[in-house]
């Protein structure tokens, strides 16, 4: 999979969705206090059905596989 900005092939680096876990200090009612782990695990990388937003201006990427 390759992300493209249809404005300026010049632009490389977007902004796309990952899914983390996080260790999370909490209450005896599981609500959270705060964060104590930044990234435990990457539960799911971007996906090719995410939204890629070039950082630079802000389009929607094109994606080609």
């Amino acid at each position: 999979m390759e992300a493209k900005c249809p404005n300026n092939i010049q632009h490389k680096e977007f902004v796309t969705t990952a899914y983390e876990m996080h260790g999370w200090k909490v209450d005896k009612n599981g609500n959270y206090i705060e964060t104590k782990e930044e990234c435990v695990q990457v539960v799911s990388g971007p996906q090719k059905e995410n939204i890629w937003t070039c950082s630079i201006c802000g389009a929607e990427a094109i994606l080609s596989d």
